[in-house]
């Protein structure tokens, strides 16, 4: 039975993460050049939906207080991000795109918080680091084929409209599989106080989980300036078309699938995290450096580098993965909704304090390249 939920959980992740990249790396340039949104501030609307999923990620602990399941939450969550694409294939009114976009990201927020909870339930300590990274992996497995797919038939039909309508499609899938084959259970919350403060504070003050929440909001950062800022910088500044696009983000992301659960085994059996994780901000740092100098139009050469970022950017992740979810119980659901957060904190102040300087300073979307290769700088202090 546990392999059966454990698999069912794989498939659904996998379904869900397909649903997520096939508009992922299209929405910024779809919001700016089929909504009529401005790209100096499409970043205030991510952050608008952040906000979102921030406050649902302290709600949605409360939620098993009151006897939800996972499942019903889940099928909940699901049932927003279909909505969504509805919404973004039926109009073309900015106000619409507004709505839509705080639903995806709120429903995106809540999938990887639950997801979270439902794979802590079957893991154990013994094996967290590999059955992260094979979860991570299925993860990555879509997020390879999904933009592909999508620039192909964006580029093929001269719309956004299939690649939503399709991802729409997908999502209601993965809500099927979930009435039919997911165990309805409600985790026990263990509370630190009577109240989100006090959790706060206690979650706080254990060293390694406050650690690890500055690393994984270092990765944060640098997961929203690479999907917000790079398709407008390849599209409108080096010239690329949407097809080439899609092969460097398939690429790019193809490092996931190949280190994510190689990196998670040598977390568990070998050299530990702490090594891997200042070697990954190294690459980071350095990846991250050449997206801002580099001007060459031929499209594999951005595949090469992009590449880079995210070899470095798996390791920053699954050593963040395998050690917070080492030190965190299973009741603790209010701590991995906490550690979930640096994500949605992450989307809501990096676009705004990015759209600020574009719209401001008169930065250059390479100026913000070279300022996240900085922050990256940070977390190679693991003192």
């Amino acid at each position: 039975m546990r392999k059966r939920h454990l698999w069912s959980l794989f498939l659904v992740t996998f379904l869900y993460a397909f649903f997520m990249a096939s508009i992922a790396y299209l929405h910024s340039s779809v919001l700016a050049d089929s909504f009529g949104i401005s790209k100096r501030f499409v970043g205030f609307l991510f952050s608008l939906g952040s906000i979102g999923g921030l406050i649902l990620a302290f709600v949605l602990p409360r939620f098993f207080a009151r006897s939800y399941s996972v499942k019903q939450l889940l099928i909940a969550t699901i049932i927003n991000a279909a909505a969504a694409m509805v919404l973004l294939t039926i109009s073309t009114h900015p106000l619409v795109a507004v709505i839509a976009t705080v639903l995806y990201l709120v429903a995106n927020a809540s999938f990887l918080y639950l997801g979270d909870v439902m794979l802590k339930h079957y893991s154990t300590p013994a094996n967290t680091g590999r059955m992260r990274g094979f979860y991570m992996t299925m993860m990555a497995a879509a997020w390879v084929m999904a933009p592909m797919l999508s620039g192909h038939i964006t580029e093929l039909f001269g719309t956004f409209v299939i690649s939503y309508a399709g991802a729409g499609i997908i999502a209601a899938l993965a809500c099927l599989i979930i009435l039919l084959a997911y165990e309805s259970f409600t985790p026990h919350e263990h509370h630190h106080g009577n109240n989100v403060l006090s959790d706060l504070r206690a979650f706080f003050q254990k060293k390694p989980l406050r650690r690890i929440f500055l690393t994984n909001s270092m990765l944060q950062t640098f997961y929203v300036i690479m999907v917000v800022y790079v398709p407008l910088h390849l599209s409108q500044a080096i010239g690329l078309s949407w097809s080439h696009m899609g092969l460097i983000f398939a690429i790019m992301l193809g490092a996931f699938v190949l280190f994510d659960y190689p990196f998670g085994y040598i977390a568990d059996t070998r050299i530990g995290q702490r090594p891997l994780l200042v070697l990954g901000f190294m690459i980071i740092i350095g990846t991250t450096l050449g997206i801002a100098f580099m001007e060459s139009t031929v499209w594999w050469h951005w595949a090469i580098l992009m590449f880079g970022t995210r070899v470095g950017a798996c390791m920053v992740e699954i050593m963040n993965e395998s050690y917070f979810f080492k030190h965190v119980e299973e009741d603790e659901v209010s701590f991995i909704a906490y550690y979930r957060n640096a994500r949605s904190v992450a989307y809501i102040l990096v676009p705004l304090g990015a759209s600020l300087m574009l719209a401001t300073l008169g930065l250059e979307l390479t100026d913000l390249f070279v300022v996240l290769a900085g922050t990256a700088g940070l977390g190679l202090d693991r003192k």
